[in-house]
């Protein structure tokens, strides 16, 4: 599912990259998950669509705002 490559700024280093297949198997999980959901939102009756509809439009900017947040605590301005 992936090959190693030999890092060209560091040859200690070793590089990961998906390869062809890994690639292949992901998309197809991808489209398996998206078939899948597709299934379960057409299920849902107009009343519960709608709700779920607003539970993200209330969550979505909680969602980022910790995104954000998280991306600031693993990766920290530099000391000048």
């Amino acid at each position: 599912m992936v090959t190693r490559l030999i890092d060209p700024e560091d040859a200690r280093a070793t590089l990961v990259a998906i390869s062809d297949a890994g690639s292949a198997l992901h998309a197809q999980l991808h489209q398996s998950l998206d078939e899948r959901l597709v299934e379960l939102l057409t299920a849902l009756s107009s009343d519960e669509e709608a709700a779920l509809g607003l539970a993200m439009r209330v969550a979505l900017p909680l969602l980022e705002q910790l995104t954000g947040y998280a991306a600031q605590q693993h990766n920290p301005p530099l000391a000048s």
